[in-house]
């Protein structure tokens, strides 16, 4: 699948890509969804289409196309949020093309703006 692009010449450059893995059944996935979103939109983030973590008691194999309309989705976000469907391999070159050399966040849930401004953003910028 090549590379989702919508994006719409009034967003300023991204500051980074953002990738989540949602987990849980299919609502918490949702606010996941919802909530990275908000996240990309404030941070200035390209985000990388959701991937649903196969969690141990769902054993789920579904992908974020098997449920959601993939390019609805990017059209809705179009004047707000970037969206692509994986990280460039020009930013996975440097860790060497897997996602587990790639600073990770643990983020707690009900995390203060100030927490994404004043944490995320900084590395966000310094990792892209």
């Amino acid at each position: 699948m090549e590379i989702l692009r919508r994006i719409s010449s009034g967003l300023p450059e991204s500051n980074g890509y953002l990738y989540i893995e949602a987990n849980g059944g299919l609502n918490q996935q949702r606010t996941s969804i919802c909530n990275a979103v908000s996240v990309a939109g404030y941070l200035n983030a390209t985000l990388v289409i959701p991937h649903f973590h196969f969690h141990s008691i769902w054993r789920d194999p579904s992908k974020f196309g098997d449920i959601y309309d993939e390019e609805f989705f990017v059209k809705s976000l179009a004047n707000d949020v970037r969206v692509v469907d994986k990280i460039p391999d020009y930013i996975m070159e440097r860790f060497d093309y897997n996602m587990s050399n790639v600073y990770n966040f643990r983020i707690k849930a009900w995390s203060s703006i100030s927490y994404y401004r004043d944490t995320v953003l900084p590395k966000l910028l310094e990792e892209k």
